[in-house]
């Protein structure tokens, strides 16, 4: 009887060590988890900032560039404009030196004339 009581009170004994056991695994797990759970928070809040920086430097570069080109298209219309200024002024020139020119010609012809 007291072998068998013995007995009871060792395998009560284990099984209390048992959950002892089970209870500090299902604790290690519930930390775990935990923290699993606090990394997981971290690296979507880092993911979403890497978004958002992402987002805001596309942005700046797409007006930079925006801004960049129509510095361009102003450029090129001021250049434009002043092509046609000495286009003009070339026109001038040419048509005065072919005025010159008649004149010139008109005189050779005169004084080449038979007399």
């Amino acid at each position: 009887m007291t072998q068998t009581k013995n007995l009871i009170i060792s395998k009560e004994s284990q099984i209390k060590r048992l959950d002892e056991e089970h209870m500090l695994q299902e604790n290690k797990k519930t930390e775990k988890a935990r923290e699993l759970s606090q990394l997981i928070h971290k690296s979507i809040d880092k993911v979403d900032n890497i978004r958002t920086k992402q987002n805001e430097d596309m942005q700046q570069f797409e007006e930079t560039e925006t801004t960049a080109i129509e510095d361009k298209r102003k450029r090129l219309h001021y250049e434009s404009i002043r092509i046609e200024e000495i286009k003009k002024e070339v026109r001038l020139a040419k048509d005065k030196v072919n005025e010159r020119l008649q004149i010139i010609e008109d005189k050779v012809c005169e004084d080449t004339k038979p007399q």
